[in-house]
């Protein structure tokens, strides 16, 4: 009998980058929710090759009646570099 991955059961979106060895890149994600009522559940994997380098910045606005459920997969290799940092514009109810 197989087993299911229930932390991914309910997996709607997300995004996979690999990062060669020993490349720098600049990048920015903005999460908007536009639409009311909404659930979504996110996993982002991020895998970094030796000597590789990410400056990542993530948006997220949400001013609506919805849920952003946001899982992110981390895995570095020897000297890699990975930072990241997150702006919110929500309402008080939706603030991490």
């Amino acid at each position: 009998m197989k087993h299911k991955d229930l932390n991914s059961l309910f997996l709607n979106s997300g995004i996979s980058l690999e990062i060669k060895k020993n490349k720098n890149i600049k990048l920015k994600i903005s999460n908007i929710i536009t639409e009311e009522g909404i659930t979504n559940f996110q996993r982002n994997i991020f895998k970094c090759y030796e000597g590789s380098s990410v400056d990542l910045i993530e948006e997220f606005e949400n001013k609506n009646f919805a849920i952003n459920n946001v899982f992110s997969n981390l895995e570095l290799e020897q000297n890699a570099k990975f930072k990241h940092t997150i702006i919110q514009d929500n309402t008080n109810d939706h603030n991490l």
